[in-house]
């Protein structure tokens, strides 16, 4: 099965979120049209083709893993800015 767009577009966009979240840069996050662009592109590589629960995984771990990254640099500025406090 081909790639399906959702495969590129969520873990795209969380990872936009998190960066604008990070660094403030509100040009991290990604518009509706950049999205679909973007997975439009992936889709459009020959070859890429793999079952629609090996899809799911992918898309699935992405988001967790991005998600995870983002709550521990979260709490790694967090700490920082609590350390810097009792000073």
């Amino acid at each position: 099965m081909p790639l399906m767009a959702e495969t590129v577009k969520l873990p795209a966009s969380i990872t936009g979120r998190l960066l604008t979240e990070a660094t403030g840069y509100q040009e991290f996050t990604f518009t509706d049209e950049e999205l679909e662009y973007l997975a439009n592109l992936w889709i459009a590589v020959p070859g890429i083709e793999m079952e629609p629960i090996h899809q799911a995984i992918i898309g699935t771990a992405s988001v967790f893993g991005i998600k995870a990254g983002g709550y521990f640099a979260y709490r790694r500025g967090k700490g920082a800015s609590d350390d810097d406090s009792t000073k």
